[in-house]
């Protein structure tokens, strides 16, 4: 003990410290006005970041379904004007690339 510092004799012992649960980074479903990805660096455990890009992606998949439905609809009629597909093709490919970021996330 002539190499410990005064008083260590009187230290309490140190308590094992269990690990941190491991992180990971998720792929947020909004992006930076210069138009990058943003995640969030979680340890699965929730919160109201994670809640909220829960509830948004459940939204962008919901449009997805209705923009589906209608597509199919606008195909089953003739009269549809081009001008009509080109809006819901943009529409479309917005869901798309929402969903598919939500599929790799």
């Amino acid at each position: 003990m002539m190499n410990e510092p005064p008083g260590s004799e009187l230290s309490e012992p140190v308590e094992p410290v269990e690990p941190a649960a491991p992180q990971m980074m998720r792929v947020l479903p909004w992006r930076t006005p210069d138009d990058r990805p943003c995640f969030l660096l979680t340890d699965e455990s929730g919160g109201p970041v994670s809640d909220l890009a829960d509830s948004i992606e459940e939204m962008q998949l919901d449009i997805g379904e209705e923009l589906l439905r209608h597509a199919r609809a606008m195909h089953a009629d003739p009269k549809v004007p081009d001008r009509e597909f080109r809006y819901l093709s943009r529409r479309l490919a917005e869901a798309l690339g929402d969903a598919l970021r939500v599929a790799r996330s």
